[in-house]
């Protein structure tokens, strides 16, 4: 049983990872064809990457934990 936890916890940070990517490769698309944007456009589309990275940072570190607390 907790090796299935680790393993729907592995897929789980791999899913939210490649969401961030994928968040990171839309701002950089959009702020290249955009050209020029708005300064609250920016503060919109940064303070979106900053919140997914920031997701992605600390489900990692919980995952971290965890994982030394089990060991």
């Amino acid at each position: 049983m907790n090796a299935d936890r680790k393993t729907t916890a592995l897929v789980e940070l791999k899913r939210i990872r490649s969401m961030a990517w994928l968040a990171v490769v839309l701002f950089l698309f959009l702020a290249f064809l955009d050209g020029p944007v708005t300064v609250l456009g920016w503060l919109l589309l940064g303070s979106g990457a900053l919140s997914l990275f920031y997701i992605a940072a600390s489900s990692t570190l919980y995952f971290i934990r965890n994982h030394s607390q089990n060991n």
